[in-house]
């Protein structure tokens, strides 16, 4: 028997017209329509739903004529009459309609020069006989990908192939897929159908109108945005002038920005001489006017020394008041092209200062050479204290400010909170990377350097890889590899890397770029930031001793169930803003003597990604508990990854030494999306009665993976405003913030009381991401109050207020003479 279908297949093939393509459509109206009155249609025995109902073995004849032809020679099942109404071109066409969905595909009006979606027709196999010698093409301006079919297509299964309409032309467009295989004696006919639409022209923004870098500034993005209901194509980005140079970004060429969409040129300016640079930045492409330029200008009088820091701000978490907490190592590289001399930096607030530093103190730094230095928290009252870190440098230099931040409270230090930002739990569909930029730079000339950047998917679906590409005018630096690769399918809860190699050049190298990944269904990109003027930090335990200090024979002892003693605890990847099950630390007292009242706190560059508890249960520590000899207790340490990369903190308990007793880590990863935090979390005003206190910063942060855009800035509370910061400037709403830059907003208070109670600093963010919101309070120093006794000190405008009062009612008083009396405090 297994003879008889290549029989009746090759005398299929020898009997059927070869001019007729097998058609879905009238192969639907022969099964259901009687050849004649009184007879009965294919229908009424096998249903009138054969794609989904298997009525007397209907599926036998999806794509296989010979099978159904067989059916009707043998008359199985009454079905010999059919031989006189249904030739060999019919039965094909009712074989191709039972296994085909739909019949005819119709497109809607696209805009030509675009590509519609790919919509999916499927292919359904006979439940007796395998699909063999699978092929397919299409007629028309149309594509056609396999989609899950392949050449064969086993009995009793199905496959898809993915169809899109791609108009070149405006008007009706018609077109036809057409299958071909063994089972088939002709061609199946798919027609298609749509129209192309003539395209309007895209409208397009690029700003702002003037990019103004003075001496030196941090790179800098601008924005272009498609403002029209239409895609806009960039074809080509150029800068031109001394010292400025594309380095890289969102935008590039070829790519299609969708409506009400944007991407970003990444900008810098390093000029090689002295003198006033003017230049342009064009983005070519097909909208109205085909071209948007914006206006570049630098003012290098002097080629000025530039020093950059590692980090933009310094969080030392959450002490009691009395301790003392010291930050991980802040490296900062001269980026020439000279030496620059400097004195220490300070911060001229008494509760930070310089806890050590290899920056040597009027000694020359020469180009393209590094010093460290790491920050003291003394602080003497509870609150929140900031302040700015800044270097005393020459006016021949050009010097970094970052912000400093520390909380203090009164009793024992609460676990460290997440930092200010809205933690996004992204979808299952989404993808996440562990950096949002890569440090590039480090050894000497010559020195081969390469970085990793892990490509997780946390979903369960699969998920497609598209681009990957490097952008910026030193592209061609730059090379990649790994085994994350165009066109590869990372499986659910499975990763990839992504190898970037660049060998540096010298000293005073500060090539940047762009590495571009697009991932997943929609297509999200992420923008990974490369930059060849830092190197990759390695932190250094910070260390910690109680006030009072301790005993030599007092130290406690760390037992993780699991883990080997001196082992870091590590909890793996975990995506930012979510939180991981905590785990069991129990603190043993070895010594012979009793343990000192228990107190314990995170630190470390990544300390405010841990937090402790205590379990429910007796065995469970409590602050200021005495362990006896040989007792023990237990803390829960949970991890909730505050931001991208390697997460580290230290675990401290009571030592001699003030050294760690547990090393914390984890891996941060982040959706490709923007996510932008605010730091410090809040800021407070001190209240002085001679004069308004001094504006601070507040650093904004894009920790994501994607360009997010600020739409807006505001504050509430009529006493504050939002005034230009002298260093790193936020540009003025709307802009693109780049993944792993930041920019500086000032935030000033008038000294009136007057709205101050609740008042924020509000930054809108366009899309999903929602608005960052920054608490602003005034606090008041009992030490500066302006009256004796009573209500307490008045705040500053208040007292100027209250002075002004005093001075006209006692030049209107007729024993005063115009002169006021001496306060007790006078006296």
């Amino acid at each position: 028997m297994k003879g008889l279908p290549c029989l009746l297949l090759a005398f299929w093939g020898a009997m059927a017209p070869t001019a007729h393509a097998a058609d879905p459509e009238r192969g639907r109206l022969l099964f259901n329509t009687a050849p004649r009155p009184g007879l009965l249609a294919c229908a009424d025995c096998h249903g009138e739903r054969p794609q989904e109902q298997n009525f007397g073995n209907i599926w036998a004849g999806r794509h296989a004529a010979f099978l159904i032809d067989r059916a009707i020679s043998l008359n199985t099942g009454g079905m010999g009459y059919f031989r006189n109404f249904l030739d060999n071109a019919a039965v094909a066409d009712i074989a191709a309609w039972l296994g085909t969905t739909p019949h005819a595909m119709a497109f809607p009006d696209t805009v030509a020069g675009t590509y519609r979606i790919a919509s999916g027709l499927g292919l359904s196999s006979s439940s007796k006989a395998a699909i063999t010698g699978l092929s397919w093409r299409v007629e028309g301006e149309y594509t056609v990908s396999p989609g899950t079919c392949a050449v064969t297509l086993e009995r009793f299964s199905a496959c898809t192939l993915e169809v899109a309409f791609a108009p070149r032309e405006p008007g009706p467009r018609p077109g036809a897929l057409l299958i071909s295989h063994d089972g088939s004696p002709s061609p199946i006919r798919i027609p298609l159908s749509g129209s192309g639409l003539s395209r309007p022209a895209a409208v397009a923004s690029f700003g702002p109108a003037v990019m103004n870098f003075g001496t030196g500034s941090p790179p800098r993005a601008a924005t272009l945005r498609n403002d029209s209901a239409v895609a806009l194509v960039v074809r080509e980005i150029k800068v031109n002038g001394p010292g400025l140079r594309w380095a890289g970004g969102s935008c590039l060429s070829g790519l299609t920005l969708p409506a009400a969409s944007s991407c970003s040129v990444l900008l810098d300016f390093a000029p090689a001489q002295a003198g006033v640079s003017v230049g342009f930045v064009s983005v070519v492409h097909d909208g109205q006017g085909g071209i948007s330029t914006i206006e570049l200008r630098g003012n290098a009088t002097t080629i000025l020394p530039r020093l950059s820091p590692g980090t933009a701000s310094i969080d030392l978490g959450t002490i009691g008041v009395g301790e003392v907490a010291t930050s991980s190592w802040v490296a900062l590289v001269n980026q020439g092209p000279g030496s620059v001399t400097w004195t220490p930096p300070a911060t001229g607030d008494p509760a930070f200062s310089v806890a050590a530093s290899d920056c040597g103190a009027g000694a020359a730094m020469a180009a393209g050479a590094t010093c460290r230095v790491r920050l003291a928290f003394r602080p003497t009252r509870p609150g929140r204290f900031t302040s700015t870190l800044r270097w005393a440098g020459p006016a021949a230099a050009v010097t970094p400010e970052i912000a400093v931040a520390g909380l203090a409270t009164a009793g024992t230090p609460s676990p460290a909170a997440a930092p200010n930002h809205l933690a996004q739990s992204p979808d299952a569909s989404s993808w996440a990377v562990d950096q949002v930029a890569l440090a590039m730079g480090g050894g000497t000339a010559g020195t081969r350097v390469t970085r990793r950047l892990t490509l997780r998917n946390p979903g369960d679906a699969a998920q497609d890889l598209g681009r990957i590409a490097l952008t910026g005018d030193a592209a061609g630096e730059f090379s990649l590899g790994g085994d994350c690769q165009a066109g590869r399918s990372i499986p659910g809860r499975q990763a990839c890397q992504i190898e970037v190699s660049r060998t540096t050049r010298g000293a005073t190298d500060s090539t940047l770029a762009s590495l571009l990944v697009q991932a997943g269904t929609t297509g999200q990109q992420a923008t990974i930031l490369l930059d060849a003027a830092k190197a990759e930090e390695v932190p250094s335990p910070p260390s910690w001793i109680p006030a009072g200090g301790l005993a030599a024979a007092t130290a406690l002892e760390l037992r993780i169930d699991g883990l080997v003693p001196g082992t870091p605890m590590d909890w793996g990847g975990l995506l930012v803003g979510a939180a991981a099950t905590p785990r069991t630390v129990t603190l043993v007292n070895r010594s012979t003597l009793p343990s000192p009242p228990l107190i314990w706190r995170l630190d470390g560059r990544g300390g405010a990604d841990w937090s402790i508890s205590a379990p429910s249960s007796a065995a469970a520590c409590t602050a200021g508990q005495l362990l006896a000899p040989g007792a023990q207790c237990a803390l829960l340490i949970g991890f909730h990854a505050a931001g991208p990369g390697q997460r580290q903190g230290w675990l401290f308990v009571p030592r001699p030494d003030g050294l760690p007793a547990l090393q914390l880590r984890g891996m941060g990863f982040v959706p490709a999306e923007g996510r932008v935090v605010a730091g410090p979390p809040a800021v407070t005003f001190q209240a002085t009665p001679t004069a308004a206190p001094p504006s601070q910063v507040v650093v904004l942060t894009n920790e994501g993976a994607a360009a997010a855009r600020v739409a807006g800035l505001g504050v509430t509370g009529a006493g504050f405003e939002v005034v230009p910061s002298p260093v790193s400037a936020c540009p003025t709403p709307p802009f693109d913030l780049l993944p792993g830059l930041s920019c500086n907003l000032g935030v000033a208070w008038a000294g009136t009381p007057a709205g101050a109670a609740g008042a924020e600093l509000l930054v809108a963010m366009e899309g999903s991401a929602g608005d960052l919101r920054v608490p602003l309070a005034v606090a008041e120093d009992a030490s500066l109050r302006t009256n004796e006794g009573g209500s307490g000190g008045a705040l500053h405008g208040l007292w100027w207020l209250g002075l002004a009062l005093a001075a006209g009612v006692l030049r209107g008083s007729p024993t005063g003479h115009g002169t006021p009396r001496r306060s007790r405090r006078a006296r």
